[in-house]
């Protein structure tokens, strides 16, 4: 008789506990309603005591996932994956009931384990070396969380603009300049997170905002300035190198007079450096903390 493989002695170990030791049951169905309009269950998994964190169950696609009422306790979760081998993720979910989210594979886990998936996180941030400028009466903190207010929601980011400021001078020097700031890439799993990546991406820029602004405008009125890059990039990992989360901004002002404090020499390896020591300091990711940090000059 052949030996029983680690596969199936946690699946045989599953099927004999009793249900008190479950802390949260998936299964997962053809349908994108849980089996309603007509389809099977294509994948079950369960995490518990004896199974703080399972293996990756992986099986045909499917459209829809169900956690049963009265299976979910202890705080465990189960993510949903893309792919085959639990590396693409597509949601964290710790909720009852049934969801339509398309994927392949399915893990679930206790977030309290050593073993959990989403330990040991990092983060590469990439900052444009590219200037261009932040209107001097405004932060970079309350305009990118200005442009998030409008096209950010728990799970993702319009890729459009949002004009956060502008401001007018009249007579010699007439100029008007306006200032956008445009999410291109967004992809994360709760409101929580959107705005931790929305603070680092502040963060990283503000250490690299130009001391000295540069005056915009005529003698009845004007304005200021700052050089800041023209984009950051957050890109969060797991000990495996699979994607949790990623965010991108971009920022642009434009003047009718042409004025602009656009450049080289944004960012630089002291910059960088700085950004680094800046981002250590926020520690918290959706409950779970990004141990490292590395922060690139990049080009757009």
């Amino acid at each position: 008789m052949n030996a029983l493989t680690s596969s199936q002695l946690l699946a045989l170990a599953l099927l004999l506990a009793p249900p008190s030791l479950a802390a949260i049951e998936m299964k997962a169905f053809s349908d994108n309603l849980c089996g309603v309009s007509g389809g099977n269950i294509v994948e079950a998994i369960m995490a518990g005591q004896i199974a703080p964190v399972t293996i990756c169950g992986n099986s045909n696609a499917f459209l829809s996932v169900l956690v049963p009422p009265g299976s979910s306790s202890d705080g465990f979760v189960c993510e949903v994956y893309s792919d085959i081998a639990c590396k693409d993720s597509v949601k964290v979910i710790s909720v009852e009931g049934c969801q339509p989210i398309p994927g392949q594979s399915i893990l679930c886990f206790d977030p309290k384990s050593p073993d959990r998936p989403d330990t040991a996180l990092s983060a590469a941030v990439n900052v444009g070396t590219q200037k261009t400028s932040i209107i001097g009466s405004t932060t970079v903190d309350s305009s990118l969380n200005k442009a998030k207010s409008q096209v950010c929601n728990d799970i993702g980011c319009e890729n459009s603009d949002v004009f956060t400021t502008s401001f007018e001078t009249f007579g010699e020097g007439d100029s008007r300049c306006r200032q956008k700031v445009r999410f291109t890439e967004g992809n994360y799993d709760s409101a929580e997170q959107r705005d931790y990546m929305v603070s680092l991406l502040a963060a990283a820029l503000n250490t690299m905002v130009d001391a000295d602004p540069q005056k915009v405008g005529g003698p009845n009125g004007g304005g200021e300035l700052r050089g800041v890059p023209n984009f950051a990039q957050v890109i969060i990992n797991d000990k495996q190198g699979n994607n949790r989360a990623e965010m991108k901004v971009e920022i642009e002002t434009k003047c009718d007079s042409g004025e602009s404090d656009d450049g080289t020499g944004a960012c630089d390896n002291d910059l960088a450096g700085i950004a680094e020591a800046a981002l250590g300091v926020i520690a918290t990711f959706g409950g779970f903390a990004v141990l490292g940090f590395k922060v690139v000059c990049a080009i757009a």
